[in-house]
């Protein structure tokens, strides 16, 4: 596992305190005023802090490096767990831990000493047959349909729908309290469901300067329901907009 000297240590606490603790930002900034160093992976500057306000030290004793080699095979065993992951990216800690026979710490202890992170998968929209042609197309047309008709974007109407519940939309993998670590566990507890439900499919839209709505739509949204709203019902939302801007919408 890498360590550093003192003096790295203490600078890194330097970039963490002047960036205020804001991992995004201490890594960049440590870049910025000590060129030519080993550049720390972002979690280092976390731990370092955390090291030293747990501990008052920065320097590990020898009991909390990991278990001590013993002869080549650990390190030959190191090498087949970080080509395991080298070959299949999204394989699981706790799963190679199995194949390997080694309790998962040993995974997690590893992995890293090879540069690899674990990161965030993004969620995507499925993209459906012929869907990359008809974007490129559209990307094409959006492009130059500007220089024919400068108003062209002006006149066009953008809409979007959304879906609000009861529940709301919560990311408990940001979600934290914060307390002081020689506290007992307090055990917040954060509503996260309901026995009584409701839901609403909101419909806005936006031309020029001029907003359109909010139109409730059914809850069951699909293709079918969806034409109908805007040959049945759109044109009554257009009614106070001027006549130009729906003559040339």
């Amino acid at each position: 596992m890498t360590t550093y000297t003192n003096e790295e240590y203490a600078d890194m606490l330097l970039c963490y305190g002047y960036c205020e603790c804001v991992s995004a930002r201490v890594r960049d900034e440590y870049i910025r005023r000590y060129r030519g160093r080993r550049i720390p992976d972002v979690s280092v500057f976390d731990g370092v802090y955390r090291w030293l306000r747990e501990t008052g030290s920065v320097s590990r004793r020898r009991t909390d490096l990991g278990r001590p080699r013993v002869n080549d095979d650990d390190e030959e065993q190191d090498n087949e767990i970080v080509r395991r992951f080298r070959s299949d990216p999204t394989i699981s800690t706790n799963i190679v831990a199995r194949e390997f026979g080694i309790l998962q710490w040993k995974v997690w202890s590893t992995v890293p000493t090879a540069g690899l992170y674990p990161y965030h998968y993004t969620p995507v929209q499925v993209i459906e047959e012929g869907d990359p042609l008809r974007r490129l197309d559209f990307c094409r047309f959006m492009l130059n349909a500007d220089l024919e008709d400068p108003r062209f974007f002006k006149r066009m109407l953008w809409t979007d729908e959304s879906k609000f519940d009861k529940d709301g939309i919560t990311n408990y993998h940001n979600a934290h309290y914060w307390a002081p670590k020689s506290r007992k566990n307090p055990n917040k507890k954060r509503v996260k469901g309901s026995q009584r439900r409701f839901s609403l499919n909101v419909w806005m839209g936006i031309i020029s300067n001029h907003l359109i709505g909010p139109y409730f739509l059914p809850d069951n949204l699909n293709g079918e329901t969806y034409e109908d709203f805007l040959r049945q019902d759109l044109h009554y939302l257009l009614d106070d907009l001027p006549l130009n801007v729906t003559r040339d919408m």
